[in-house]
């Protein structure tokens, strides 16, 4: 196992137990070890979502979507935060491409019908 896993590790037990900092650093220090640890983004910008940094979660969640484009969760995450702050085109690209690659994923599904509503509404 990398110490890159190691850390993304120590930073999930970290949100388990609700310190968010540690969880902050440890996500840091999985990065530092790998620059393409896709995981370690993802939970780095939700992080960075609840801290207000959204441009930098906006990069996070970026870097995590190049990184492991088979990954959902980065694609969802970022529709989210663009649903959240009015950014609905974008929001609604996100979304597609998360279920593209896992169609049964609820969550995104119920984002997706939101958006949907939205748009037949303006």
């Amino acid at each position: 196992e990398s110490m890159a896993d190691i850390w993304y590790n120590i930073g999930m037990v970290a949100i388990g137990i609700g310190d968010q900092n540690l969880a902050y650093r440890a996500f840091k220090t999985a990065i530092s070890h790998d620059a393409n640890h896709a995981e370690s983004f993802n939970n780095l910008a939700i992080l960075q979502v609840h801290r207000g940094t959204l441009q930098k979660a906006r990069a996070s969640f970026e870097a995590a979507e190049k990184l492991a484009p088979h990954l959902h969760e980065p694609f969802y995450n970022s529709a989210l935060l663009a649903s959240k702050t009015g950014d609905y085109q974008e929001a609604y690209q996100k979304i597609q491409s998360s279920l593209e690659i896992f169609p049964e994923h609820h969550d995104s599904k119920s984002l997706c019908e939101e958006l949907e509503k939205h748009f037949t509404m303006v």
